[in-house]
Protein backbone atom coordinates (compact mmCIF):
# COMPACT_ATOMS: atom_id res chain seq x y z
CA UNK A 1 0.00 0.00 0.00
CA UNK A 2 1.28 3.31 -0.42
CA UNK A 3 1.99 5.47 2.58
CA UNK A 4 0.63 9.09 2.21
CA UNK A 5 2.70 10.18 5.51
CA UNK A 6 5.63 10.53 2.68
CA UNK A 7 4.08 13.08 0.76
CA UNK A 8 2.45 16.58 1.81
CA UNK A 9 -0.34 18.15 -0.62
CA UNK A 10 -2.90 21.16 0.42
CA UNK A 11 -3.61 22.29 -2.77
CA UNK A 12 -6.76 21.97 -4.10
CA UNK A 13 -5.83 21.97 -7.38
CA UNK A 14 -5.13 19.03 -9.82
CA UNK A 15 -3.05 18.32 -12.83
CA UNK A 16 -3.09 15.59 -15.48
CA UNK A 17 -0.60 17.14 -18.46
CA UNK A 18 -1.81 18.71 -21.71
CA UNK A 19 -4.50 19.10 -23.07
CA UNK A 20 -5.71 17.90 -26.50
CA UNK A 21 -7.56 20.14 -29.32
CA UNK A 22 -9.91 18.78 -32.08
CA UNK A 23 -6.09 18.97 -34.36
CA UNK A 24 -4.93 16.51 -31.83
CA UNK A 25 -3.03 15.96 -28.56
CA UNK A 26 -0.59 18.88 -27.52
CA UNK A 27 2.73 18.31 -26.72
CA UNK A 28 3.62 19.90 -23.81
CA UNK A 29 2.65 18.39 -20.41
CA UNK A 30 3.70 21.09 -18.25
CA UNK A 31 0.89 23.28 -18.07
CA UNK A 32 -2.51 23.71 -18.58
CA UNK A 33 -3.86 22.37 -14.75
CA UNK A 34 -7.62 22.05 -14.82
CA UNK A 35 -9.71 23.89 -12.28
CA UNK A 36 -10.54 21.64 -8.63
CA UNK A 37 -14.02 20.83 -8.44
CA UNK A 38 -16.71 18.74 -6.28
CA UNK A 39 -15.66 15.03 -7.09
CA UNK A 40 -18.80 13.79 -8.46
CA UNK A 41 -21.08 16.69 -10.14
CA UNK A 42 -17.83 17.39 -12.44
CA UNK A 43 -18.85 14.34 -14.19
CA UNK A 44 -19.29 16.03 -17.50
CA UNK A 45 -18.75 14.61 -21.05
CA UNK A 46 -15.06 14.47 -21.90
CA UNK A 47 -13.99 17.69 -24.03
CA UNK A 48 -10.79 18.52 -26.18
CA UNK A 49 -10.49 21.13 -22.73
CA UNK A 50 -9.93 18.00 -19.96
CA UNK A 51 -6.67 16.76 -18.77
CA UNK A 52 -3.94 14.62 -20.73
CA UNK A 53 -1.34 12.90 -19.33
CA UNK A 54 2.24 11.64 -20.30
CA UNK A 55 5.18 9.99 -18.30
CA UNK A 56 8.12 7.77 -20.21
CA UNK A 57 9.13 4.73 -18.43
CA UNK A 58 11.39 4.16 -15.87
CA UNK A 59 12.71 1.19 -13.67
CA UNK A 60 9.65 1.21 -10.95
CA UNK A 61 10.89 1.64 -7.55
CA UNK A 62 10.26 -1.42 -5.53
CA UNK A 63 8.90 -1.89 -1.90
CA UNK A 64 4.78 -1.33 -1.67
CA UNK A 65 3.03 -3.90 -3.81
CA UNK A 66 0.34 -6.22 -4.69
CA UNK A 67 -0.16 -8.52 -1.94
CA UNK A 68 1.19 -12.06 -3.67
CA UNK A 69 -2.26 -13.54 -2.42
CA UNK A 70 -3.92 -11.40 -4.82
CA UNK A 71 -5.50 -13.53 -8.00
CA UNK A 72 -4.43 -10.98 -10.46
CA UNK A 73 -0.73 -10.34 -9.20
CA UNK A 74 -0.67 -13.89 -9.22
CA UNK A 75 -1.73 -14.76 -13.04
CA UNK A 76 0.55 -11.63 -14.15
CA UNK A 77 3.27 -13.23 -12.10
CA UNK A 78 2.66 -16.91 -13.97
CA UNK A 79 1.97 -15.68 -17.49
CA UNK A 80 5.70 -13.81 -17.29
CA UNK A 81 7.70 -16.44 -16.04
CA UNK A 82 6.10 -18.81 -18.34
CA UNK A 83 7.17 -16.76 -21.47
CA UNK A 84 10.08 -15.44 -20.13
CA UNK A 85 12.52 -17.79 -22.62
CA UNK A 86 9.68 -17.45 -25.46
CA UNK A 87 11.78 -15.87 -28.78
CA UNK A 88 10.23 -12.64 -30.26
CA UNK A 89 8.70 -12.88 -33.80
CA UNK A 90 10.59 -9.66 -35.44
CA UNK A 91 12.49 -10.22 -38.39
CA UNK A 92 15.32 -8.18 -40.04
CA UNK A 93 17.72 -6.86 -37.37
CA UNK A 94 19.14 -3.78 -39.49
CA UNK A 95 16.45 -1.41 -38.79
CA UNK A 96 15.68 -1.83 -42.71
CA UNK A 97 12.22 -3.91 -43.39
CA UNK A 98 13.09 -4.96 -47.38
CA UNK A 99 8.74 -4.90 -47.81
CA UNK A 100 9.09 -0.55 -47.11
CA UNK A 101 9.47 1.74 -49.94
CA UNK A 102 12.09 4.74 -49.77
CA UNK A 103 15.05 2.47 -51.01
CA UNK A 104 15.65 0.46 -47.57
CA UNK A 105 16.16 3.52 -45.97
CA UNK A 106 13.88 1.87 -42.61
CA UNK A 107 11.45 4.30 -43.19
CA UNK A 108 7.88 3.91 -42.83
CA UNK A 109 6.29 5.56 -45.74
CA UNK A 110 2.40 5.95 -44.11
CA UNK A 111 4.22 7.94 -41.08
CA UNK A 112 6.33 11.37 -40.69
CA UNK A 113 9.64 9.46 -39.63
CA UNK A 114 11.40 12.07 -38.32
CA UNK A 115 10.32 11.28 -34.65
CA UNK A 116 11.52 7.85 -34.48
CA UNK A 117 15.39 7.89 -34.26
CA UNK A 118 15.95 4.28 -35.44
CA UNK A 119 14.22 2.35 -38.48
CA UNK A 120 11.11 -0.07 -38.83
CA UNK A 121 11.29 -3.81 -38.64
CA UNK A 122 8.26 -5.51 -40.04
CA UNK A 123 6.51 -8.55 -37.03
CA UNK A 124 5.05 -11.32 -38.49
CA UNK A 125 2.38 -12.29 -36.70
CA UNK A 126 -1.37 -12.20 -35.80
CA UNK A 127 -3.16 -9.50 -33.65
CA UNK A 128 -4.44 -11.60 -30.58
CA UNK A 129 -3.28 -14.94 -29.42
CA UNK A 130 -5.29 -17.92 -30.37
CA UNK A 131 -5.71 -21.26 -28.09
CA UNK A 132 -4.67 -24.71 -28.50
CA UNK A 133 -8.08 -25.49 -30.21
CA UNK A 134 -7.60 -22.36 -32.33
CA UNK A 135 -9.90 -19.95 -30.49
CA UNK A 136 -8.45 -16.46 -30.36
CA UNK A 137 -7.37 -15.31 -27.02
CA UNK A 138 -9.15 -12.09 -25.57
CA UNK A 139 -6.88 -9.00 -25.17
CA UNK A 140 -5.22 -8.72 -21.56
CA UNK A 141 -3.63 -5.85 -19.72
CA UNK A 142 -0.48 -7.91 -19.42
CA UNK A 143 -0.21 -7.12 -23.65
CA UNK A 144 0.38 -3.86 -22.86
CA UNK A 145 4.20 -2.47 -22.71
CA UNK A 146 3.92 1.34 -23.40
CA UNK A 147 7.89 1.89 -24.81
CA UNK A 148 9.62 5.70 -24.06
CA UNK A 149 6.62 7.54 -25.89
CA UNK A 150 4.76 9.52 -23.58
CA UNK A 151 1.47 8.10 -24.79
CA UNK A 152 0.43 6.49 -21.33
CA UNK A 153 -2.91 8.00 -21.99
CA UNK A 154 -3.61 6.30 -24.74
CA UNK A 155 -1.75 2.70 -23.44
CA UNK A 156 -3.56 3.03 -20.08
CA UNK A 157 -6.95 3.45 -21.99
CA UNK A 158 -5.85 -0.03 -24.31
CA UNK A 159 -4.96 -1.50 -21.31
CA UNK A 160 -8.31 -0.01 -19.68
CA UNK A 161 -10.64 -1.51 -22.44
CA UNK A 162 -8.87 -5.44 -22.99
CA UNK A 163 -9.26 -5.69 -19.11
CA UNK A 164 -12.91 -4.91 -18.72
CA UNK A 165 -14.09 -4.81 -22.51
CA UNK A 166 -12.16 -6.70 -24.44
CA UNK A 167 -14.77 -7.15 -27.66
CA UNK A 168 -14.05 -3.92 -28.23
CA UNK A 169 -10.37 -4.00 -29.39
CA UNK A 170 -11.11 -7.46 -31.00
CA UNK A 171 -13.98 -6.20 -32.93
CA UNK A 172 -11.66 -2.87 -34.19
CA UNK A 173 -8.70 -4.54 -35.47
CA UNK A 174 -8.68 -7.03 -38.60
CA UNK A 175 -6.31 -8.70 -40.44
CA UNK A 176 -6.03 -7.68 -44.64
CA UNK A 177 -5.27 -10.42 -47.42
CA UNK A 178 -1.81 -8.97 -47.47
CA UNK A 179 -0.72 -8.95 -44.07
CA UNK A 180 -1.80 -5.38 -43.14
CA UNK A 181 -4.31 -4.83 -40.42
CA UNK A 182 -7.26 -2.39 -40.09
CA UNK A 183 -7.96 -0.42 -36.89
CA UNK A 184 -11.02 1.30 -36.56
CA UNK A 185 -10.59 4.30 -34.03
CA UNK A 186 -13.90 6.36 -33.44
CA UNK A 187 -15.40 6.27 -36.90
CA UNK A 188 -12.40 6.25 -38.59
CA UNK A 189 -10.39 3.14 -39.83
CA UNK A 190 -6.63 3.30 -40.71
CA UNK A 191 -4.71 0.71 -42.65
CA UNK A 192 -1.42 -0.30 -40.96
CA UNK A 193 1.19 -2.20 -41.84
CA UNK A 194 3.01 -4.59 -38.99
CA UNK A 195 6.27 -2.70 -39.28
CA UNK A 196 7.18 -0.98 -36.34
CA UNK A 197 9.99 1.58 -34.75
CA UNK A 198 12.92 -0.63 -33.71
CA UNK A 199 12.58 0.42 -29.67
CA UNK A 200 10.94 2.68 -27.96
CA UNK A 201 7.32 2.27 -28.76
CA UNK A 202 4.38 -0.32 -27.42
CA UNK A 203 5.71 -3.55 -28.34
CA UNK A 204 4.43 -5.78 -30.94
CA UNK A 205 5.67 -8.98 -29.22
CA UNK A 206 5.61 -7.89 -25.20
CA UNK A 207 7.20 -10.04 -22.83
CA UNK A 208 8.68 -11.96 -26.38
CA UNK A 209 5.27 -13.58 -27.02
CA UNK A 210 4.45 -13.77 -30.53
CA UNK A 211 0.68 -12.76 -32.11
CA UNK A 212 0.27 -10.33 -29.78
CA UNK A 213 0.22 -7.34 -32.29
CA UNK A 214 -2.82 -5.46 -31.04
CA UNK A 215 -1.38 -2.64 -28.94
CA UNK A 216 1.37 -1.69 -31.18
CA UNK A 217 -1.16 -1.68 -33.98
CA UNK A 218 -3.46 0.75 -31.99
CA UNK A 219 -0.72 3.01 -31.71
CA UNK A 220 0.86 3.07 -35.11
CA UNK A 221 -3.06 3.88 -35.93
CA UNK A 222 -3.95 6.42 -33.89
CA UNK A 223 -0.43 7.77 -34.91
CA UNK A 224 -1.16 7.58 -38.41
CA UNK A 225 -4.85 9.01 -37.63
CA UNK A 226 -2.92 12.50 -35.86
CA UNK A 227 -1.32 13.89 -38.47
CA UNK A 228 0.65 10.62 -39.46
CA UNK A 229 3.58 11.12 -36.51
CA UNK A 230 4.12 9.18 -33.56
CA UNK A 231 5.55 12.31 -31.54
CA UNK A 232 1.95 13.70 -32.08
CA UNK A 233 1.16 11.21 -29.50
CA UNK A 234 3.33 12.19 -26.63
CA UNK A 235 0.80 13.73 -24.51
CA UNK A 236 -3.05 13.13 -24.80
CA UNK A 237 -6.17 13.09 -23.77
CA UNK A 238 -7.72 9.69 -21.49
CA UNK A 239 -11.09 9.97 -22.61
CA UNK A 240 -10.54 10.61 -26.50
CA UNK A 241 -8.63 7.01 -26.25
CA UNK A 242 -11.36 5.43 -24.61
CA UNK A 243 -13.88 7.30 -26.67
CA UNK A 244 -11.53 5.85 -29.48
CA UNK A 245 -11.48 2.68 -28.57
CA UNK A 246 -14.86 1.83 -27.52
CA UNK A 247 -16.92 4.08 -29.49
CA UNK A 248 -18.70 5.24 -25.87
CA UNK A 249 -18.77 8.24 -24.58
CA UNK A 250 -16.69 8.73 -21.26
CA UNK A 251 -16.93 11.12 -18.39
CA UNK A 252 -14.46 13.09 -16.22
CA UNK A 253 -14.34 13.25 -12.12
CA UNK A 254 -12.29 15.92 -10.88
CA UNK A 255 -10.38 14.18 -7.60
CA UNK A 256 -9.24 16.87 -5.27
CA UNK A 257 -7.04 15.59 -2.08
CA UNK A 258 -9.91 17.42 0.06
CA UNK A 259 -12.93 15.53 -1.96
CA UNK A 260 -14.90 13.21 -0.24
CA UNK A 261 -13.81 10.07 -0.38
CA UNK A 262 -17.16 8.95 -0.42
CA UNK A 263 -17.81 10.56 -3.37
CA UNK A 264 -14.37 9.33 -4.94
CA UNK A 265 -16.17 5.38 -4.17
CA UNK A 266 -19.36 6.26 -5.73
CA UNK A 267 -18.39 6.87 -9.36
CA UNK A 268 -15.09 4.19 -9.12
CA UNK A 269 -18.03 1.48 -7.80
CA UNK A 270 -20.25 2.63 -10.74
CA UNK A 271 -17.37 2.21 -12.98
CA UNK A 272 -16.91 -1.23 -11.40
CA UNK A 273 -20.45 -2.59 -11.49
CA UNK A 274 -21.46 -0.87 -15.00
CA UNK A 275 -17.95 -3.12 -16.41
CA UNK A 276 -16.71 0.40 -18.06
CA UNK A 277 -13.43 0.52 -18.54
CA UNK A 278 -11.23 3.08 -16.32
CA UNK A 279 -8.54 5.67 -16.19
CA UNK A 280 -7.03 7.35 -13.11
CA UNK A 281 -4.16 9.95 -14.24
CA UNK A 282 -2.15 11.11 -11.12
CA UNK A 283 -0.48 14.83 -10.48
CA UNK A 284 1.84 16.38 -12.02
CA UNK A 285 4.02 16.23 -8.78
CA UNK A 286 4.01 14.98 -5.36
CA UNK A 287 2.78 11.48 -6.00
CA UNK A 288 3.74 9.20 -3.87
CA UNK A 289 6.02 5.87 -4.68
CA UNK A 290 5.90 3.57 -6.60
CA UNK A 291 3.12 5.84 -8.69
CA UNK A 292 4.48 8.63 -10.93
CA UNK A 293 3.63 12.15 -11.32
CA UNK A 294 1.76 13.02 -14.59
CA UNK A 295 1.15 9.34 -15.92
CA UNK A 296 -1.96 7.60 -16.38
CA UNK A 297 -3.21 3.94 -14.96
CA UNK A 298 -5.71 1.59 -15.93
CA UNK A 299 -8.55 1.39 -13.23
CA UNK A 300 -8.66 -2.47 -12.89
CA UNK A 301 -10.86 -2.90 -9.54
CA UNK A 302 -11.98 -1.12 -6.77
CA UNK A 303 -13.35 -3.24 -3.58
CA UNK A 304 -13.42 -4.32 0.19
CA UNK A 305 -11.30 -5.88 2.74
CA UNK A 306 -11.35 -6.02 5.93
CA UNK A 307 -13.40 -2.93 6.51
CA UNK A 308 -10.84 -0.98 4.18
CA UNK A 309 -12.02 0.31 0.89
CA UNK A 310 -9.06 -0.72 -1.89
CA UNK A 311 -8.38 0.55 -5.52
CA UNK A 312 -5.88 -1.49 -7.95
CA UNK A 313 -4.61 -0.01 -11.07
CA UNK A 314 -2.24 -1.12 -13.86
CA UNK A 315 0.98 1.00 -15.00
CA UNK A 316 0.94 0.47 -19.08
CA UNK A 317 4.73 0.39 -19.18
CA UNK A 318 4.22 -3.27 -18.79
CA UNK A 319 6.94 -5.97 -17.25
CA UNK A 320 9.15 -4.75 -20.07
CA UNK A 321 10.41 -8.39 -21.04
CA UNK A 322 10.28 -9.45 -17.27
CA UNK A 323 12.66 -6.79 -16.24
CA UNK A 324 10.28 -5.71 -13.84
CA UNK A 325 8.75 -7.27 -11.80
CA UNK A 326 4.72 -7.50 -11.50
CA UNK A 327 4.55 -5.95 -8.73
CA UNK A 328 6.29 -3.13 -10.24
CA UNK A 329 3.72 -2.26 -12.28
CA UNK A 330 0.09 -3.54 -10.79
CA UNK A 331 -0.19 -1.69 -7.50
CA UNK A 332 -3.02 -1.85 -4.73
CA UNK A 333 -3.67 1.26 -2.69
CA UNK A 334 -6.51 2.44 -0.16
CA UNK A 335 -8.92 4.50 -1.35
CA UNK A 336 -7.40 7.80 0.76
CA UNK A 337 -3.88 7.01 -1.24
CA UNK A 338 -5.97 6.74 -4.58
CA UNK A 339 -7.84 10.08 -3.45
CA UNK A 340 -4.41 11.73 -2.42
CA UNK A 341 -2.35 11.03 -5.61
CA UNK A 342 -5.05 10.86 -8.58
CA UNK A 343 -6.40 14.01 -9.80
CA UNK A 344 -9.18 12.66 -12.26
CA UNK A 345 -10.77 9.54 -13.16
CA UNK A 346 -12.26 8.83 -16.67
CA UNK A 347 -14.83 6.33 -17.25
CA UNK A 348 -15.90 5.23 -20.58
CA UNK A 349 -20.02 4.74 -21.13
CA UNK A 350 -20.50 5.82 -17.53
Amino acid sequence: MLDTSIRSRTTTTHHSPVATSDAGPAKSQEANPSAATNPTTDTTTTTPEAPASRATPQTAQDGRTLAAANPLATQLRQRAEARADEPGTATGGTGKDPALSGGGTGKDPALDDDDVGGGYTRVEGDAFRTDAEGNEVPPEIGDVDQGDLGDCWLMAASAAVAHTDPEYIQDRISENEDGSFDVRLGDETQRVQPTFPDAGYADPTPNGQSDTLWPALVEKAYAQQEGNSYENLDGGNPGRALESLTGQPSTRTAITPTGDVDDTWTALRGGIDGDHPMVASTHDTGTAEPLHDNHAYAVLDAYERDGQRYVQVYNPWGVNDGARGVGDVTHEMTLEDFQANFGDLYVSGG
